[in-house]
C-alpha cells in the first residue's frame, strides 16, 4: 500500500477509514479532503484515482477518508445505508429491496449529518491535516442523495461535490424542495447518470438529476454544476467513470 492508512472505530458498527498521503509525515502542509460516503464501493476505487492522478499532476495529493459500517454482509450495510442516508421518513417503492428481503427503513439523515458534522468532520479536522477550504463529499445512489441534503442543510461544510446516480427520485424528489430552502452554496459539484437508469417510484433519475441541476445553476451564481450523463452505463456501475471523470474536472486547471 503506497501511503498510510488508519482506522477508527466510531460506535455503533459505524467505521472511519483514512487513507495519508505518501508524503504526509515529511511534510507540514495541510492537505484536501476527499471524504468517501459508502465507503465499502467507494473509498477504494477514489483511492487509487486519486493516487494515479495525483502521480500524473492532474490534482494534489490528498487525505481520502471513507465513512461507513464494520458489518461483513452487505445486507447489513443497505439497511443501515437506506436508514441513514435518507433525508426524510417515506416508505421506499417496491423496486427498492434489501437482499434479504425485508423493509427497509429511513428517515435517518438528519441525525446522521449531525453525526457526520459534530464526529466525523471534528475528528478529522483535530486529527489530520485538512485544507479548510479543501473538502470534497463524494456520493452514489443513497448516499448521493444524502450529499446533496447535507448540502441543503449545512452548506458550509463542503467546497466541492462529486454525486454519482444520486437517488434523487426519493420521496416524491423532495431533494429539490430542500436545495430550494437551503442556503447559499459556493465550489464545484459534479453529478451524473448512467444512460441506462431506470424510472425509480415513477421518476426518471436523468430527468430528475437535470431539474436538480438547473435548480442548483439558477439559484447558486458561485457554484459551478457539471452534470452528465455516462453512455453505456446503469445505476450500479457510474462509480468508476464518475470518480475519474469528476475529479479530474473538480481538480484540474481549467
Amino acid at each position: 500500500m503506497i501511503g498510510r492508512r488508519i482506522e477508527h472505530d466510531l460506535g455503533q458498527q459505524r467505521r472511519l477509514s483514512v487513507q495519508l498521503p505518501e508524503d504526509y509525515d515529511r511534510d507540514a502542509r495541510a492537505y484536501p479532503l476527499l471524504l468517501c460516503l459508502d465507503a465499502q464501493w467507494t473509498q477504494g476505487t477514489v483511492s487509487d484515482t486519486a493516487l494515479l492522478l495525483g502521480l500524473a499532476r492532474r490534482m494534489p495529493r490528498v487525505i481520502v477518508a471513507g465513512l461507513g459500517w464494520d458489518y461483513a454482509e452487505a445486507r447489513d450495510i443497505v439497511a443501515a445505508r437506506s436508514y441513514a442516508y435518507s433525508p426524510t421518513a417515506a416508505a421506499f417503492p417496491p423496486e427498492v429491496v434489501a437482499p434479504n428481503g425485508r423493509p427497509l427503513v429511513a428517515g435517518g439523515g438528519p441525525a446522521y449529518l449531525e453525526f457526520l458534522t459534530t464526529e466525523v468532520l471534528a475528528l478529522l479536522t483535530r486529527t489530520y491535516r485538512i485544507a479548510a477550504t479543501e473538502r470534497v463529499i463524494i456520493g452514489h445512489s443513497l448516499s448521493g442523495l444524502f450529499a446533496l441534503f447535507t448540502a441543503s442543510r449545512r452548506p458550509a461544510l463542503f467546497n466541492r461535490y462529486l454525486l454519482a446516480s444520486p437517488s434523487v427520485w426519493w420521496h416524491d424528489r423532495v431533494v429539490l424542495s430542500l436545495l430550494a430552502e437551503g442556503g447559499e452554496l459556493q465550489g464545484s459539484l459534479y453529478m451524473t447518470m448512467g444512460e441506462g437508469e431506470i424510472t425509480v417510484a415513477g421518476c426518471s433519475m436523468i430527468d430528475t438529476a437535470h431539474a436538480v441541476a438547473d435548480a442548483l445553476r439558477a439559484k447558486h451564481a458561485s457554484l459551478d454544476v457539471n452534470f452528465e450523463v455516462l453512455p453505456g452505463e446503469i445505476h450500479q456501475s457510474t462509480i468508476a467513470g464518475s470518480v475519474t471523470r469528476g475529479l479530474r474536472w473538480l481538480f484540474e486547471p481549467a
